[in-house]
């Protein structure tokens, strides 16, 4: 045996071994292009998402529109501040708080002051919602009359010259309420509202709170008169003797100039919305995509230096240490990682540019939303990418190195142990503790394995612990399917390769159990719960028709009592939202719903833990299981607008997959009024008791399938950002493994030439190979899933009644089609390029 004497390094205790590494580099050309393109496709996917995620933390800087020419704002901060145990808690208020009139009065006293009111109103048969304002804010944005003069009195009103013309005549509806106007002026339209303009006095009849003032003074003395450092209580809450938490509460003010007057107009609340929104879907959808990632670079770095073990066995017997192995392999991975780090940062820039605009197609983002340019999330996406290649190269180079030189050559060639005991334990205890937790969730009926983030947790927990069981699950699934292939020459030579090389196997399959798993595992879990809220909503209702209003913004509360004295059973809840102090500490805000006691109890199907629904009145409140109190326990409450109220528990409901059910009376609700009420009669009877309101009337099942219409499409949207980017980057995994396992198997293709089989029949071979491999990924990535959703609908069945899986065969079968089409054209390509030249060359080709 000959030995080159230029590399003495491989003898010496201080041997430069990073010089091998790179050398060996440039002979593993193959594998460093998948392990590349594995990395620099994870780094611009955590890049793109982390740009984007990084573009939701703060709103977007925009200037005053409509208090423009207000120099100084005084509004109520809208937030709600609450002392607990440890610290006062805040949290904002759903409906709007008016300036308390002891600051209205101070402010006056130190500058000329203008009173804001905005309230929604609907304009005749419009669909659009206007923002209602008395003329004398007008001159804040400022608003210019082009024709027409102010209105004057109580029946008249200025609109945008778009919405009408002057002299006409037109229902405005505000709340409940409606009233006919005469338009005596035009103003010009506006980009940021629709207003509609009236009387000072008409405006503060409709709306008496004065949301903002606008002051004309220096700054220093309105600060000294608000006193922005204390809180003002909205209203006098009612509170038993002895009770600490809770107190003080109240709302601040907040004196405004410069940019910072934006905040006092209403685009500020809905910035605000949609980038939490934004935030949620890309959050998840981030979390998704990094554990695909680390998933693929890992499987892909463990699968290019098990490829290379001949070249590992060399080294060691030429001298090389198990350390120097290992310090090889990963100075390899911190070059790779660091040259694809920047080829993936550079490429996440414009990858960003596309999620942005797609986000918007759908409707996701709203069209002001941007993507900039931020520099931490590159320098965090490179981070994950050298960390990740670390990690996955540690677990390669520790296998690889463990064996003894004669040992190696000849595992070599044939496998013989592809598990180790490190991955049976982790893999297993990874799998029992999920499949404990998903038991718990079930036997508990505390709906913890119903929410998205717990589904989407659990899932990839399940498919983390079939990843690390793949090679064991790999050899049997192979089993399995083997009676069931048609018994001929290439199908038993390609079960044979798949049970012999069981890494290689193993390595190919995982991306595509993968993909499969994750996507049975998100539609499957997604569209069967959407599917059981729709069905919990049918079951709970005991109505045959429902009304809504044609224009105004909700329901009047004469349909209910002229429905009341037709004999007709009517249930119209309001939204609202209350609050709580949860074990002294925590404040908590609850979505809720304000209706009538009596309906309630005879218009639903709630199913009733303790008490009674019948015992629901301004002093009790019904929660669900959750609230974890008891009835005839007291919980001290805030209100939609921050008064607070002690209430006694009247009935605890059992938990629901909608939302929180939290019920109160009307006195206890906020100010919004029904969007839709719910009636039990024949359809004539309940036309001829409204006749004459402006209502539709609709079935009931025909609005609870437009609901569920609703929920599908909201879902579809959501999966299609959380799903779309990952299955495609998995796609590419799986296309990247089958081309590097292929290419390196020219010797085989060569054998099997010289043994007889023409080219178009080793072709056909490795591909019925391929197949056999995506098959049994595909069969197991839909086990894999299938364990958590069997948990899901046991879970759906306790909570809502037995509801069949809502699982979309069509995209599941596009899917495994997909993985399967590009499978076998990926091999299909890789072995006809490998098969180039003589067999005989071939099959004498240096490794």
């Amino acid at each position: 045996m000959h030995f080159d004497l230029r590399m003495p390094l491989i003898r010496t205790r201080r041997a430069p071994f990073r010089a091998i590494a790179l050398r060996t580099m440039r002979g593993s050309w193959l594998s460093l292009i998948g392990t590349g393109l594995a990395l620099t496709l994870a780094v611009m996917l955590i890049a793109s998402m982390g740009l984007t995620l990084a573009a939701t933390f703060k709103a977007p800087a925009t200037k005053p529109e409509r208090l423009a020419h207000a120099p100084v704002v005084v509004r109520p901060d809208g937030l709600l501040r609450v002392e607990t145990q440890h610290a006062v808690k805040a949290a904002e208020l759903p409906e709007p708080v008016g300036l308390p009139e002891h600051v209205v009065v101070r402010v006056r006293q130190v500058a000329d002051v203008v009173e804001d009111r905005s309230f929604p109103v609907r304009l005749g048969n419009q669909v659009e919602e206007f923002t209602g304002h008395g003329w004398g804010s007008a001159t804040l944005a400022p608003y210019t009359l082009r024709s027409g003069h102010p209105p004057r009195d109580g029946g008249e009103i200025v609109v945008s010259s778009d919405i009408g013309r002057i002299g006409q005549h037109r229902i405005v509806y505000f709340g409940a309420t409606e009233k006919r106007y005469t338009i005596v002026g035009l103003v010009g339209r506006s980009t940021f509202e629709s207003p509609v303009f009236f009387a000072d006095s008409e405006a503060a009849r409709i709306s008496p709170r004065i949301d903002a003032l606008a002051a004309f003074g220096p700054v220093e003395p309105i600060e000294k008169a608000v006193d922005t450092k204390s809180t003002f209580h909205s209203k006098k809450a009612a509170q038993p003797q002895g009770e600490e938490l809770g107190s003080p509460t109240g709302m601040g003010i907040q004196v405004l100039t410069g940019d910072k007057r934006a905040l006092a107009e209403p685009r500020s609340a809905e910035t605000k919305n949609a980038l939490v929104s934004i935030n949620a879907l890309i959050g998840t959808a981030g979390g998704v995509s990094a554990f695909t990632a680390i998933f693929v670079v890992a499987s892909t770095f463990t699968f290019a230096v098990s490829q290379r073990r001949r070249e590992f066995a060399l080294l060691r017997s030429i001298g090389a240490s198990k350390r120097n192995i290992k310090n090889m392999l990963r100075l390899e991975a911190a070059v790779l990682a660091l040259f694809a780090g920047v080829l993936g940062c550079v490429a996440a820039v414009a990858a960003a540019g596309q999620l942005e605009q797609w986000l918007i197609d759908l409707e996701l983002a709203p069209p002001w939303f941007h993507v900039k340019f931020e520099l931490w999330p590159l320098i965090a996406a490179m981070s994950v990418g050298v960390l990740i290649s670390q990690c996955g190269v540690w677990v390669a180079a520790r296998q690889a190195s463990k064996t003894q030189p004669i040992e190696a050559l000849r595992e070599a060639t044939i496998e013989k142990k592809v598990m180790n005991r490190a991955r049976w334990i982790i893999g297993a205890t990874i799998g029992i503790g999920t499949l404990g937790v998903l038991a718990y969730s079930v036997i508990a009926v505390d709906g913890h394995s119903t929410g998205r983030k717990q589904t989407t947790v659990l899932a990839l927990l399940l498919i983390l612990a079939a990843i690390l069981l793949l090679p064991a699950l790999m050899n049997r699934t192979l089993r399995i399917i083997e009676p069931l292939a048609r018994k001929t020459l290439l199908t038993k030579l390609a079960h044979k390769n798949a049970h012999t090389m069981m890494r290689r196997t193993a390595s190919t399959a995982a991306p595509v159990m993968v993909t499969i798993a994750l996507a049975t595992a998100f539609l499957g879990a997604v569209y069967s719960k959407d599917a059981a809220s729709t069905t919990e909503v049918r079951n709970q209702l005991r109505a045959d028709y429902v009304v809504e209003p044609n224009h105004g913004l909700g329901l009047a509360p004469s349909i209910g009592d002229k429905l009341n004295n037709a004999g007709l059973s009517y249930y119209a809840p309001s939204d609202t939202r209350v609050f709580h102090v949860e074990e002294g500490t925590a404040l908590l805000s609850s979505p809720a719903l304000a209706v009538n006691a009596q309906s309630l109890s005879t218009s639903t199907h709630l199913r009733v833990k303790e008490g009674s629904l019948g015992a629901l009145n301004d002093n009790t409140i019904i929660v669900d299981e959750e609230w974890g109190i008891h009835v005839g326990e007291k919980v001290r409450v805030w209100r939609a607008d921050g008064t607070a109220h002690t209430l006694r528990v009247a009935a605890v409901v059992k938990q629901s997959l909608n939302s929180t059910q939290v019920f109160v009376t009307p006195a206890n609700g906020g100010t919004r009024l029904p969007e839709r009420g719910f009636i039990h009669g024949s359809k004539a009877d309940i036309a001829r008791a409204l006749e004459g309101e402006s209502i539709r009337i609709i079935s009931l099942d025909a609005w609870v399938d437009q609901l569920a219409q609703n929920r599908h499409h909201n879902s579809s949207k959501y999966l299609l950002v959380v799903l779309g980017i990952t299955l495609i980057y998995l796609g590419l995994g799986i296309v990247n493994t089958l081309t590097m396992s292929t290419a390196r198997r020219k010797s085989e293709f060569a054998g099997l030439r010289l043994s007889g089989l023409t080219r178009g029949l080793t072709v056909t071979n490795i591909c019925a190979e391929a197949v056999l491999v995506i098959s049994s990924g595909t069969f197991l990535g839909i086990l894999a899933a299938s364990v958590g959703l069997l948990s899901l609908w046991l879970t759906l069945a306790l909570i809502v009644g037995v509801t069949p899986l809502v699982l979309p065969w069509v995209l599941l079968s596009g899917v495994a089609g997909a993985c399967l089409l590009i499978g076998v054209f990926a091999t299909c390509l890789t072995t006809l390029v490998g098969m180039r030249g003589r067999p005989i060359t071939l099959l004498a080709s240096r490794s």
